[in-house]
C-alpha cells in the first residue's frame, strides 16, 4: 500500500513539471467604438499610447487616470499637474495647430466642443478625436468614466468617478436647509459685472452646496449684472473667482452702494481660484467642497445670531443673566 501511495505521489509531481503559474491574460477591447458628447461614434483601433488634450480639464483627467506619460501634446494653458507643464504645447484653447498635432502622430485627440472643426478636419487625416461637452457636474464623472474605457483604464477611472461621488454626496448631506443667497463674480466690464447663471459649473455647484446662486434665473450662462440689480438682490455671500479679469476685496467693497449689501456688512466675501470650479476635471470636486464650506460657514454664523436674536425678543432675563456671568 505505502509503495502505491508513493508511486501515484511521483506520477502526480511528475505531471507538474513543466507547468508555469497562469497569468491572466488582459482583454484587448479594442477595436473599441464609443459615442461622445457631440453624439458622434468614434472608433479607436488600438490602445492609446500617444494621446493629445486640447483643454485644461482632458489633461487634468489624464494625468489623474496615471495615464500622464502617454501625453504628447497639451494646450499653453494646460497648468496642472506640474507634470503638464513640460508637455509639448500644441496652441492655446481655442486656437490649436492642426499641423503641430498631426506632427505629434497621435492615436487619440481629446477636445472640447469649440473644437468641432477641427476635429472634423483630424478625421479626414485619419485622426480619431473624443469631444466633451459637460454640462453638469455628473457629466464631468460621465467623460471621466468615458476617458478610462477609451485609454483602458476602467478600473482607476471607476475608483476615481466612486470617490468624487462620494465626496459629492457628503457635501450635500451637509446642506443646510434654509438656501443663503450668493453672487459669484467673475469679471468686469463696461457694461457690469460678470456672473454665472443657468448651465454653468457654478450654478451647479452652489446649488449641490446649498446656495441660492441670485443669477440662476438669467437667460444665460453667463451673464452680466447691473450694480444696482446685485444690491437689490442683496447676496449673503459674495465670491470672487480669481483668473477671469475681476477685482479683489477691497475694489469690490468699495463700489458706491455695496455697503448695505448683507455679505459686504457681515465681512462674508471669499475669493477662490478659477482653475477649481471653472474646469470640468477632477479638481471641482475640491471647489464645491471649499464654496460647501463658505456656505455652512455662513448658515451656522446666521443660526447663532438669530437664536441670540430670539432669546433677546423672548426671553430677555436669560440674556441679561448671561452677560452678568460673564463679567465676574
Amino acid at each position: 500500500m505505502n509503495k502505491l501511495i508513493i508511486g501515484l505521489l511521483l506520477l502526480t509531481c511528475v505531471g507538474c513539471i513543466g507547468q508555469t503559474p497562469s497569468v491572466p491574460v488582459e482583454e484587448n477591447p479594442y477595436p473599441l467604438t464609443v459615442m461622445d458628447d457631440l453624439g458622434r461614434e468614434v472608433t479607436i483601433s488600438s490602445k492609446p499610447l500617444r494621446i493629445i488634450s486640447l483643454a485644461p480639464s482632458n489633461t487634468e483627467i489624464i494625468f489623474a487616470l496615471g495615464a500622464g506619460d502617454r501625453l504628447v501634446g497639451n494646450t499653453e494653458y494646460c497648468n496642472y499637474p506640474e507634470g503638464a507643464v513640460s508637455i509639448e504645447k500644441v496652441g492655446g484653447f481655442s486656437d490649436s495647430n492642426i499641423e503641430k498635432i498631426v506632427s505629434l502622430e497621435p492615436d487619440i485627440v481629446f477636445a472640447s466642443s469649440m473644437h468641432e472643426e477641427l476635429v472634423e478636419r483630424l478625421g479626414e487625416l485619419g485622426i480619431s478625436s473624443v469631444v466633451f461637452n459637460p454640462v453638469h457636474v455628473e457629466d464631468i464623472l460621465a467623460n471621466i468614466a468615458l476617458m478610462g474605457t477609451v485609454i483602458q483604464e476602467k478600473e482607476k477611472a471607476q475608483a476615481l468617478v466612486d470617490d468624487l461621488s462620494n465626496r459629492i454626496e457628503a457635501v450635500k448631506q451637509q446642506a443646510p436647509s434654509l438656501q443663503p443667497t450668493v453672487y459669484v463674480e467673475g469679471w468686469v466690464s463696461s457694461s457690469g459685472y460678470g456672473s454665472f447663471g443657468p448651465r454653468s459649473f457654478v450654478d451647479d455647484l452652489l446649488s449641490i452646496a446649498g446656495g441660492l446662486n441670485i443669477g440662476k434665473d438669467t437667460d444665460t450662462s453667463y451673464p452680466t449684472l447691473t450694480g444696482e440689480a446685485i444690491i437689490s438682490e442683496n447676496p449673503q455671500i459674495i465670491i470672487i473667482v480669481s483668473g477671469m479679469g475681476g477685482v479683489g476685496r477691497e475694489d469690490l467693497v468699495s463700489r458706491p452702494g455695496w455697503d448695505i449689501i448683507d455679505a459686504v456688512r457681515e465681512g462674508n466675501i471669499y475669493i477662490i481660484d478659477g482653475d477649481i470650479v471653472l474646469r470640468p476635471g477632477p479638481r471641482i470636486v475640491e471647489g464645491l467642497e471649499i464654496l460647501a464650506g463658505y456656505i455652512q460657514t455662513h448658515a451656522q454664523t446666521g443660526f447663532f445670531f438669530s437664536t441670540v436674536q430670539n432669546m433677546i425678543l423672548t426671553r430677555p432675563a436669560v440674556i441679561l443673566f448671561i452677560v452678568g456671568e460673564g463679567f465676574r
